[in-house]
């Protein structure tokens, strides 16, 4: 009976004294919170990351030196970048004119960069919840190197599929096809031609278009880094036309035997613009100054009709007999 009584009696006591720690808890971290919400000033250290546009230079460059500066902002503000590496790690991004960037004498490579100019930008990248009170670093200074740059075509890496009965009509366009490249003079030297990520498309019926992405190259910046493509897709028939060959250039005393005598012209045209096809409408020729060794000629088109495309001829080689 006794043992009964002492257990809810420990049970209850253990009731309140989980209340009143919960309790104790939960004001605390209202009190934080509240306190986490007043202004504080304080001072930071960032470096700062330039994106500038010095002609024939290095794009981005990092500060040697740290921007000192001293501001008044909430306590959530100040843990999130004192604490917790908020602004890329100890960095503030910023777009400079190149005007601003003056050459260090006797240092060929190395710009400085007066914290003044930058005054307004800094504000701005740090955002409203902080108030820029003073900025303790005067100058800030930069490498900037010097960078080589030429202009090389672009070349498309693409793996085009179509739906049975389609086909591109006509190659692949993009904009642009070339592009500036910048970089150190050993890299860019090396380099004759960029390519774009693979264009991947299954079972295409219908005209392509978009924008594809530079393969990146580690060292090298492009003056475009997007690339706009277009392509033709249509559907279309595909026929074919038995065609007589013509010799050309044959000795006016000898007599030629071209065996066989017809090719088989296969071709496709665009199913929507399909018009009757005769074989008058091709001239296929056979020139004598073509044969080879094995008296073998190889017929080739001089005249067929427009707007037809991706054209064989049956057999490709004839034989070629001189009497």
């Amino acid at each position: 009976m006794r043992f009964g009584r002492l257990n809810n009696l420990l049970t209850k006591r253990g009731g309140d004294l989980f209340v009143l720690v919960f309790s104790l808890l939960l004001a605390f971290f209202m009190w934080s919170m509240h306190r986490m919400t007043q202004m504080y000033s304080a001072v930071f250290d960032y470096k700062i990351e330039i994106n500038s546009n010095l002609e024939g230079r290095a794009k981005y460059s990092v500060s040697h030196n740290s921007l000192v500066l001293r501001g008044k902002s909430s306590g959530f503000f100040i843990f999130q970048q004192k604490y917790m590496g908020a602004s890329g790690k100890g960095h503030i991004s910023l777009s400079v004119d190149a005007k601003q960037l003056k050459p260090v004498l006797n240092e060929p490579d190395v710009f400085y960069l007066r914290s003044n100019d930058i005054k307004e930008k800094v504000q701005e990248a740090l955002g409203n919840d902080f108030q820029l009170e003073g900025i303790t670093s005067d100058t800030l200074y930069f490498q900037i190197p010097r960078q080589s740059n030429k202009k090389v075509p672009v070349a498309v890496n693409k793996n085009i599929s179509f739906k049975p009965q389609y086909t591109a009509f006509g190659k692949i366009s993009i904009r642009p096809d070339s592009v500036s490249i910048y970089g150190n003079t050993d890299i860019i030297s090396q380099i004759d031609s960029v390519h774009t990520q693979v264009i991947k498309v299954n079972n295409a019926n219908a005209p392509l278009q978009g924008l594809i992405h530079l393969k990146p190259i580690r060292g090298v910046r492009f003056s475009d880094e997007d690339i706009y493509y277009s392509l033709e897709v249509e559907r279309y028939v595909e026929s074919s036309v038995t065609v007589r060959l013509n010799v050309i250039n044959a000795p006016a005393e000898s007599k030629v035997l071209l065996i066989p005598q017809d090719v088989a012209v296969t071709y496709r045209e665009a199913f929507d613009n399909k018009k009757e096809i005769k074989a008058a409408d091709f001239l296929i020729v056979a020139d004598y100054h073509d044969i080879q060794n094995t008296n073998m000629i190889k017929p080739v088109i001089v005249r067929m009709p427009r707007d037809i495309f991706s054209v064989r001829i049956e057999p490709r080689f004839v034989e070629c007999i001189v009497n």
